[in-house]
C-alpha cells in the first residue's frame, strides 16, 4: 500500500480492518509513527494462529479438504500428434524430431487458474503439508466470514454515524518512505518433528491455488501392440483426450471415423462417465479454406456419432465437435485448457474431501525413490502407522491412488491385489521392454546381447512372440523378474509356453504375433471352415484389442497343462490349440466376432464350457464385466442362438444328461480367483480327454 497517498488516518483505517482479518500476516506499508505497534499487533495474532491451524491440521489428520487431482489420459492412433498435444498443454515448444512414444508417457502438472498456462512438476512441499495448508485456510476464512457476521449489528450504527464525514487523507508529503511491516514470530511455535520448515507462503499457495487443478498426464503409444495393455492403465478418474489428425480426415474419411469410433467405445467401455475433448492437430497443414474444411470435418463427425456419445465435450466457442489444435504455434492450446479445466472441476472426484492421513500415507509410500513396489501387507502397516486402521479405507484409499493414475494397484485377482506399484511409470518401462512395436521401437542390439548369444533370443520375439527366460534375466532388473512375471502372467500379457523339452523357460507374448502384410482386419468366410462353430458376436458393444488374444493367451496356458497337448499353432488372427492328445479347436477373430471351430463332436460340449468360462473371465477381470456380446450355436448348417440351442438341449452342443452346465463355473463364484485356481478347476471340471 505504499503507493497509495492514504496518510495517517488511513493507516490507522487499515489497522482496525485487521482486527477482524485472518489472513493478512504482512503489510507494505508506510513507516508512520505510531501505527507500526498496532497493526503488528494483528499481524503477530495471525500469523500464530496460521501456524497454530496448520500444525494443527497436520496432527488432527481426520480433517478434510478437496484435493482436485484428476488423470488426464492422452489417446489416439499414432503419429496423430499427441506428445505434440502434450508439449503445447505444458506450454513446451514444438518438437518435430520427438520420437513416438513407448507404452505410456507419465507427466505430473499443475494448472494456474489465477494466470495463463500449466506448470510441469510437483511443489516442493509434501502432500499433507500441502493438504494441511488447505484445510487451514478453509478454517481460517469460515472463522474471518463468522467474527464479520457477528460484529456486522454492532458496526452498522456506527458507519452511519460517519457516513456524513469525509476521511481526510493525509498527503504524501508527510509521510517518511514505505516499510515492510511483519511480525516477528520466530518463538511463536516450535518446528513440528519430521514435517519440513513452515512457511507462511505455504498457507498464501494454498488460498491463491483454491481452484487450481493437478493432473497426472498419461500420453499412451498410439501402437497396436500397446492396445493390448490400456486395460490396465485406462481408468475412471479422469478426462480423455483423443486427438486425431484433420488431414488424415481429410485424406481417408472411412479410415478416421473408424478409428475415432473404436477409441470412444473404448473409452465406453472403461470408462463410461469419464468425459471426453476431442482435438484436431494439423490445423496448419489444412491450407486455403480452413473455415469450410473445419465445418466439412465437423458435420461428418456429428452425423457419424449422433447422439451415442454423451461424454464428448463440445467446442462452444467454435461451435464444433472438435478442438482445432496448431501444435507448432499453439493456436488452438487455450481453448483446449480451459474446456480441460470446466469440465474436470466439475467431477465428483476432484472436489470429494480427502483425509490428511490419506496424504500422510501417500508421501510415506513415494519417500524411497528407488521403491517401485510393495506388498499390500507392507502398505497396510504403513497406513496403519499413518491413522487408516480399516481394511475397507486401506482399499478405498488405494483405489482413489489409482484411478488417479498415481500408483498401480490391481485389483482383477488376488495375487494381482497383493502387490501394490508406488512407480507407474517404472512398470511401464519394464512391460515395454518386451511388449513394443518392433518395427518402430527397434532392440539395441549391444555387445552383451550378442557376448550373452541373446541375439537369436530377440530375433524369436519379435518373429514369434515367444519370449526366453534368459532374455528377460537380461532386459528386466533381476530382483524384479519373477514379479513382473507373476503381473503379466495375471495380467495375462503373457502365458507360460509348456510345449517341448525347453518349455519351462519359454513364454508367450500373444501382442506380438503381427498382422501379416497385406491381410486385412475384415470378416470371415464362415463357410469355408470346416466343423462345428460357436460365433461370439460383440458387435453389439465393441471387441477391444486385446480380449483375442487374451483368450489364446488363456488356452495356451491351459492346453500346457493338459496330458498329451500338442504345441499350438499360432497365426496373428487364427489358432489352433489342443485340448489333450487328439482334441483340436480353431479360434479366429474376424471383425467383431470370435469363432471356435471343433470337429471333434465328442469334446463339444465341454469345448464350449471351458471358452465360455474363460470369456467370463476375461470379463470380469480386464472390463469390470463391461463387454456384452450375443452367442450363436450352429447346428445342421443352421446359426441358432445359444439360449435357443440349449432350451432344446440340441445335439452335439448339448446331451441330456449332461455332466457339467456351461452357465455355471468358478468365475461366477469367485471372480477374482487367481489363474493357478482357475485352471485347476477347469482341469478338474473340465477336463476334455
Amino acid at each position: 500500500i505504499s503507493s497509495n497517498d492514504i496518510g495517517t488516518k488511513g493507516l490507522a483505517a487499515i489497522t482496525e480492518a485487521l482486527r477482524t482479518n485472518t489472513t493478512i500476516t504482512a503489510v507494505h506499508s508506510l513507516n508512520n509513527p505510531g501505527n507500526g505497534d498496532g497493526m503488528k499487533k494483528y499481524l503477530k495474532r495471525n500469523a500464530v494462529s496460521q501456524k497454530q491451524a496448520f500444525f494443527s491440521a497436520l496432527k488432527q489428520t481426520d480433517q478434510k479438504a478437496p484435493w482436485r487431482n484428476a488423470k488426464l489420459m492422452i489417446i489416439g492412433n499414432g503419429k496423430a500428434g499427441k506428445t505434440a498435444t502434450v508439449r503445447s498443454l505444458l506450454g513446451k515448444p514444438f518438437n518435430s524430431n520427438w520420437e513416438s512414444t513407448v507404452g505410456v508417457e507419465l507427466t505430473r502438472t499443475k494448472t494456474k487458474t489465477y494466470r495463463t498456462g500449466w506448470t510441469e512438476g510437483l511443489d516442493r512441499a509434501s502432500n499433507a503439508e500441502e493438504m494441511a495448508a488447505r484445510v487451514a485456510v478453509t478454517k481460517l476464512c469460515n472463522e474471518e466470514r463468522s467474527e464479520n457476521c457477528s460484529t456486522e449489528k454492532s458496526g452498522n450504527e456506527k458507519s452511519k454515524a460517519q457516513q456524513s464525514k469525509k476521511l481526510k487523507m493525509s498527503p504524501r508529503s508527510q509521510v517518511e518512505k514505505s516499510t515492510f511491516v511483519i511480525p516477528d514470530i520466530k518463538d511463536a511455535l516450535d518446528p513440528e518433528p519430521g514435517i519440513h520448515q513452515y512457511t507462511e507462503t505455504l498457507l498464501v499457495q494454498a488460498k491463491k491455488e483454491r481452484k487450481c487443478l493437478k493432473f497426472s498426464i498419461w500420453d499412451y503409444g498410439g501402437q497396436d501392440v500397446f492396445y493390448t495393455m490400456h486395460h490396465l492403465f485406462l481408468t475412471q478418474y479422469g478426462v480423455y483426450v483423443l486427438v486425431f489428425s484433420l488431414v488424415d480426415f481429410l485424406n481417408d474419411e472411412a479410415k478416421c471415423l473408424e478409428n475415432l469410433n473404436f477409441w470412444l467405445l473404448s473409452v465406453q467401455i472403461h470408462a463410461p462417465e469419464a468425459p471426453v475433448v476431442i482435438v484436431g492437430t494439423f490445423l496448419d497443414a489444412l491450407g486455403e479454406r480452413t473455415n469450410l474444411k473445419l465445418k466439412t470435418i465437423n458435420n461428418c463427425l456429428c452425423s457419424a456419432m449422433g447422439s451415442r456419445y454423451s461424454q464428448v465435450v463440445h467446442n462452444e466457442k467454435e461451435n464444433l465437435l472438435f478442438f482445432p489444435l496448431n501444435n507448432k504455434n499453439s493456436i488452438g492450446i487455450d481453448n483446449v485448457r480451459v474446456a480441460i479445466e470446466k469440465v474436470t472441476s466439475c467431477q465428483e472426484y476432484v472436489n470429494r474431501l480427502v483425509p490428511i492421513k490419506w496424504m500422510h500415507f501417500l508421501d510415506a509410500i513415494m519417500k524411497d525413490k528407488n521403491c517401485n513396489h510393495i506388498s499390500l501387507e507392507l502398505a497396510k502397516d504403513i497406513a496403519s502407522q499413518n491413522g487408516v486402521i480399516s481394511s475397507d479405507e486401506v482399499d478405498e484409499m488405494l483405489h482413489m491412488f489409482h484411478e488417479l493414475g498415481l500408483i498401480v494397484h490391481l485389483r482383477s485377482t488376488e495375487a494381482l491385489r497383493k502387490v501394490v506399484t508406488i512407480n507407474p511409470q517404472w512398470l511401464i518401462d519394464e512391460i515395454t521392454k518386451v511388449i513394443r512395436d518392433h518395427s518402430i521401437h527397434k532392440f539395441d542390439f549391444d555387445s552383451e546381447i550378442v557376448e550373452r548369444e541373446l541375439d537369436t533370443d530377440v530375433n524369436n520375439l519379435i518373429t514369434h512372440g515367444l519370449a526366453t527366460k534368459d532374455l528377460l534375466d537380461y532386459l528386466w532388473p533381476k530382483n524384479h523378474v519373477d514379479y513382473l512375471l507373476d503381473l503379466m502372467r495375471e495380467t495375462l500379457l503373457i502365458s507360460d509356453w509348456s510345449f517341448g523339452k525347453e518349455s519351462k523357460n519359454l513364454y508367450l507374448v500373444p501382442s506380438l504375433k503381427n498382422r501379416p502384410q497385406g491381410q486385412t482386419h475384415g470378416d470371415c468366410d464362415r463357410g469355408s471352415l470346416k466343423g462345428n462353430k460357436c460365433i461370439i458376436d460383440f458387435s453389439v458393444s465393441l471387441l477391444p484389442v486385446g480380449i483375442f488374444q487374451r483368450l489364446v493367451a488363456l488356452l495356451v496356458a491351459y492346453s500346457g497343462r493338459l496330458d498329451g497337448a500338442q504345441e499350438p499353432t499360432l497365426g496373428y488372427r487364427d489358432c489352433r490349440i489342443w485340448l489333450g492328445r487328439e482334441s483340436c479347436l480353431r479360434l479366429l477373430e474376424c471383425k467383431e466376432k470370435i469363432i471356435m471351430v471343433v470337429e471333434d463332436e465328442k469334446i463339444l460340449p465341454n469345448a464350449l464350457s471351458v471358452l465360455l468360462s474363460m470369456l467370463r473371465k476375461l470379463n470380469e477381470g480386464t472390463l469390470k464385466a463391461r463387454l456384452k456380446w450375443k452367442l450363436f450355436l450352429e447346428v445342421d448348417g443352421k446359426c441358432l442362438p445359444y439360449e435357443e440351442a440349449k432350451a432344446n438341449v440340441l445335439k452335439p452342443w448339448f446331451e441330456r444328461e449332461e455332466k457339467y452346465d456351461p452357465e455355471v463355473d468358478l468365475t461366477r463364484k469367485n471372480p477374482k480367483v487367481d489363474l493357478n485356481g482357475f485352471f485347476e478347476f477347469l482341469k478338474a471340471n473340465r477336463a476334455i480327454p
